[in-house]
């Protein structure tokens, strides 16, 4: 007796997995549906070049113009190259803040005035934070860079730069 009830369970358990199976197949889901980050190739659309005491840097530069270009920024990305960045053009001057809300990359974020003049500089930006950081005086542009970058080329408050953007 014992030996059929096992072999009834048993053969009710795979009829109830082939059921499944059979279904989820039919519906071409087989496993649940991923989550996959998909690393975007940028468009570079012009270059920032920096002009400091120790000459000057270019870096190849993502052109962000819009509203809905400002606030999607860099989020949702896993890498950026070292000689790659974005630059935010505002229409007019103005505080600026900046958070790292969904932006994964540790990053330096340089105000610019409207002389093209660097008000201030905010270096190591916490990935994933929302802290705001704010401009320490009216901007029209910011450009983002990987955390370091301005460091390592001497970038500093009161440097110029220039665009090249078609």
């Amino acid at each position: 007796m014992k030996k059929r009830v096992f072999w009834v369970i048993a053969l009710v358990v795979a009829a109830i997995a082939a059921y499944y199976f059979w279904k989820n197949s039919e519906s071409g889901t087989s496993k649940p549906d991923e989550v996959v980050i998909t690393e975007q190739n940028p468009e570079i659309q012009g270059r920032v070049i920096f002009h400091t005491e120790d000459g000057d840097r270019a870096v190849d530069v993502e052109v962000a113009r819009s509203a809905y270009e400002h606030s999607k920024g860099l989020m949702d990305r896993t890498s950026l190259p070292h000689n790659q960045g974005m630059l935010f053009i505002f229409e007019e001057m103005g505080q600026r803040s900046f958070w790292m809300r969904n932006t994964r990359i540790a990053l330096d974020i340089i105000f610019v005035d409207d002389k093209y003049k660097i008000v201030s500089i905010h270096k190591n930006a916490v990935p994933m934070s929302e802290e705001s950081l704010l401009s320490k005086g009216p901007a029209q542009y910011v450009i983002e860079v990987n955390a370091g970058y301005t460091d390592l080329y001497k970038i500093k408050p009161g440097d110029s730069l220039t665009f090249d953007i078609p």
